[in-house]
């Protein structure tokens, strides 16, 4: 999510596809769970929560 911005799900679901079809693991991984979500499955796999964890470490990824 972008700082200082609304959060808009429709809109970020747009960005994730067009960042999977690029080829961006994260990207897939995450609208996977959006998918699994939206289906009715009650949760991701342990695998995808722990890629997705809040202050996991990510080389491709810098707050400033």
């Amino acid at each position: 999510m972008g700082i200082g911005c609304r959060r808009d799900p429709l809109e970020a679901n747009v960005w994730y596809v067009k960042a999977a079809d690029h080829g961006d693991e994260r990207a897939k991984q995450r609208l996977a769970i959006i998918q699994a979500a939206a289906s009715g499955e009650s949760h991701a796999s342990a695998n995808d929560k722990n890629k997705l964890k809040k202050g996991g470490k990510d080389e491709n990824c810098v707050v400033m």
